[in-house]
Order: structure tokens, then sequence, then C-alpha cells
């Protein structure tokens, strides 16, 4: 339907909230895609696997200042986050993926209520 809208060729994906499947790169190959974004926190180098592109969410509440050295691949600038999506993972493979969405919505109701600091 977007190839159809647009008129060329979609040939970069990316899903919702990193829910990756297994065997999806391999998938994607078969319908001609030739970037996939996942959700995981980092830099993507030359060489690297295209259809497993990691990426930076920029969030509500983000310094201007973390941008920056995130942006210019400053030494260290990803630990906060690389940390927050290492306790993200430990706790969707100790919960489920439903248990996780579950609890997810209201962790997100307290973020967004305190300005993003939570």
């Amino acid at each position: 339907m977007l190839e159809d809208r647009l008129g060329f060729g979609v040939r970069t994906a990316s899903l919702p909230r990193g829910w990756e499947p297994p065997h999806l790169p391999a998938v994607l190959a078969e319908l001609g895609y030739r970037v996939f974004c996942n959700s995981r926190v980092g830099w993507w180098h030359p060489g690297d696997e295209p259809l497993s592109v990691p990426r930076v969410a920029v969030r509500h509440g983000m310094t201007a200042e973390e941008f920056l050295a995130i942006a210019n691949a400053e030494p260290r600038s990803l630990w906060r986050l690389q940390a927050v999506e290492a306790a993200k993972n430990a706790a969707k493979r100790c919960l489920g993926t439903g248990a996780w969405q579950r609890l997810r919505a209201p962790l997100l109701g307290l973020r967004y209520a305190s300005g993003g600091k939570a």
C-alpha cells in the first residue's frame, strides 16, 4: 500500500517496540528490503549488518547536550540508554511479553506524568 501511494519502492523498515521475530533478516531480504532498524540502542558502522541497524530514539526530556553527544558518537554517550535497554530486556525475559506489556503502560504513564524524568 505504501509503495502504491508513494509511487516507488520502500526498501527500509522498522518495527515498533523492537519485537523482532526469529529469522526476520531472511524474510526482509526476500521481500527486497535493504535496511531494517531494530530497537537496540547503538550506532551502525560500515560493514555491520544492514538488516539489523541499531537506533537511538529521541525521547521526551532528552537534552540538546545529550542529543549532540550521541550525534557526535562521543564515548559513553549511550551508556545510560544502553543500561535502561538492558534492564528492560531483563524484565521482558523474566516476565514474558504479555506481562511486560501490562507493566509497561503504567510505567510510561508515571514517566510522562513526572515530565519524562522517571
